[in-house]
């Protein structure tokens, strides 16, 4: 009885210490699968691939594994696609912060964080700007899941960003050149037709000032008698001929029946005006009923010769104009 009590004791003393070093060793993050950091070579072109778990359906909780992925060229750029993925989904704040993989560059033997993902996440890319690149996942103790795949491969450093930029620049200019060109033709068929436009209105402005300055007289023509009545130009120097019309008789004239009253200029005040002189109603004698040459038959005031038929006419005419 007191054997079986001791072996008894014994087996409860190493299940008590089996207990304290199993919770004490789960609160320690470890990789189980292989020794982290898993040093990974890729060449330039290759792919690869990043899986884990390796051999278990599941990943185990409170793990810490790392690979660090180096190209062989240094020359080379790193890039990481996510191919399918199922770790522990986000919290309530919609953050990778249970079960996750992260994404590190490294700069100088800096690590430089590049992304993160997590759940059912996939198709993401990352992409270093060295020849090194760093993955790590991280899990908790609460749930686990089937993990995670992803594919990486090298590439020469800038081809993929210098062929991008190329492509954009080819696209830009095919879309630019156009645009530019259409641009310019546009501007130059507006400029010819203002151009002609402003030339034929000038045109025009031109002929039309130049029929009106052959229409107006000159200030000489108006300083002209000759000028005034349009019979001749400034540049005309001709001497003016009477034309060839017959003059009607003197008696034929019309005689001006009205009252001609002449009005003085003012003098003051207490001008009076000046009266009014009545015309006789009686037409004068015929030019050829006076007689003419008998200095003793004729009445006294009358000349002995007649005035020439043209003075006698233009002294008509000016005493109706007169009027």
């Amino acid at each position: 009885m007191k054997q079986i009590f001791q072996r008894s004791h014994i087996a409860i003393r190493w299940f008590f210490f089996l207990w304290l070093l199993a919770h004490t060793s789960d609160g320690e993050q470890r990789c189980s699968e292989f020794s982290s950091p898993k040093k990974i070579t890729i060449f330039t072109d290759d792919l690869k691939y990043v899986k884990y778990p390796e051999n278990r359906k599941q990943y185990r909780p409170d793990q810490l594994c790392d690979w660090w992925i180096e190209a062989e060229d240094d020359d080379d750029v790193i890039t990481i696609t996510v191919v399918s993925s199922s770790i522990e989904g986000r919290d309530v704040r919609s953050q990778c912060n249970k079960d996750y993989v992260n994404i590190f560059d490294v700069k100088d033997d800096s690590q430089v964080f590049l992304g993160r993902f997590c759940s059912r996440d996939q198709d993401l890319t990352f992409t270093s700007t060295g020849p090194k690149m760093v993955v790590r996942f991280m899990s908790d103790a609460n749930f686990q899941y089937s993990g995670f795949e992803a594919s990486f491969s090298a590439v020469p450093g800038g081809d993929d960003s210098d062929s991008d930029d190329d492509s954009d620049n080819v696209i830009h200019l095919a879309v630019t050149i156009p645009l530019a060109g259409l641009v310019v033709a546009i501007v130059m068929v507006f400029a010819i037709f203002v151009f002609r436009y402003q030339r034929r209105k000038a045109a025009a402005r031109g002929a039309l000032q130049e029929r009106e300055s052959e229409r107006r007289p000159t200030s000489r023509q108006l300083a002209s008698p000759r000028g005034a009545m349009g019979t001749s130009s400034s540049s005309d120097t001709r001497p003016f001929v009477m034309p060839d019309v017959p003059l009607p008789a003197y008696s034929r004239l019309e005689t001006p029946r009205a009252s001609l009253q002449v009005a003085m200029p003012s003098q003051g005040p207490h001008s009076v005006p000046f009266p009014r002189q009545e015309r006789s109603q009686t037409p004068p004698p015929a030019y050829d009923a006076i007689a003419y040459g008998n200095p003793y038959s004729e009445p006294e005031g009358v000349p002995t010769t007649p005035p020439p038929y043209e003075e006698v006419v233009r002294g008509t005419q000016q005493a109706l104009n007169y009027r």
